[in-house]
């Protein structure tokens, strides 16, 4: 899957100042190429939505190791972020979700 995205690495409210990127899933992995480079989504902690405004929410993501977590917002920017309201975003956080899912580790025992 490849997404025009707005990403953020803090949550904000709609208004503006938001970057433009990428968004690659393939597989296993995911990335988010930007202006500033490649950002490789991994591994994925946690996977969530995050209200940017009344009708619009945004998939949320923690994603590196455990000594150093970060954060990064995205929504679809596809049709002026009308394709993230029509449930674009939606895909992108479950097949974000899958990810994570295939990545957990199966537990001992």
């Amino acid at each position: 899957m490849e997404r025009k995205v707005w990403y953020h690495t803090e949550v904000k409210q709609l208004g503006g100042g938001y970057k433009r990127g990428t968004l690659r899933i393939d597989g296993d992995s995911a990335t988010l190429e930007t202006k500033e480079g490649t950002i490789e989504i991994a591994p994925i902690r946690s996977v969530g939505q995050q209200r940017v405004s009344l009708w619009l929410f945004w998939t949320a993501v923690e994603y590196g190791p455990e000594a150093d977590v970060k954060q990064l917002y995205m929504g679809d920017r596809r049709f002026l972020g009308w394709a993230g309201i029509l449930g674009s975003n939606n895909k992108i956080t479950e097949s974000l979700q899958a990810l994570q899912g295939a990545a957990s580790p199966a537990p001992a025992g």
